[in-house]
């Protein structure tokens, strides 16, 4: 399961990956290890983001993109 998320949090997953980590994080056990990760992980990337945003747009080009991507399993997996 961790190295599962961890990779559908980098993005290196595949579509089955991304749903089994949704599963898990649906399931009453691991939802608020994973939450706490994303939560974690998101004002990670935003701090990042903060601090490179004018200096490296290409780096900021890519934080964002994995911020949206964080925010979105953030959804997912809150719908339940």
């Amino acid at each position: 399961m961790i190295e599962k998320s961890r990779q559908v949090f980098e993005g290196t997953a595949s579509a089955t990956d991304l749903e089994q980590v949704i599963d898990f994080g649906r399931n009453t056990r691991y939802y608020p290890i994973l939450r706490g990760w994303l939560v974690q992980e998101i004002e990670n990337i935003r701090s990042q983001l903060h601090s490179v945003s004018s200096d490296d747009p290409e780096m900021a080009a890519g934080l964002k993109e994995k911020l949206v991507r964080l925010e979105k399993i953030l959804r997912l997996i809150d719908l339940e």
